[in-house]
């Protein structure tokens, strides 16, 4: 009994007159798809941008500020637990 009649329950076949898919609504998921995607990544790139240009210049700012005080930071590596620290010391 579970199989009678089943062929009426799945969809006909697609034809020349009616198409499986519509191909207009496909294109427009996906580039809605793209839209939701890029948005959101865009907005992302251009704030990564905004920021390294910002540290740039506060770096150059900094070390001409520091050419003219004359001070001068000496790396140095601390070793504690296994772990590499480059910097000064905390006191």
């Amino acid at each position: 009994m579970a199989l009678y009649r089943v062929y009426q329950m799945v969809p006909p076949a697609a034809t020349a007159e009616k198409p499986a898919v519509d191909r207009r609504n496909a294109v427009l998921v996906i580039v809605a798809f793209f839209a939701v995607i890029l948005t959101p990544l865009g907005g992302s790139t251009v704030q990564i941008a905004t920021d390294s240009a910002r540290e740039s210049d506060v770096r150059a700012i900094t070390q001409a500020w520091a050419d003219i005080v004359v001070v001068e930071f000496i790396p140095r590596t601390v070793v504690a637990l296994g772990h590499n620290f480059v910097g000064p010391v905390p006191d």
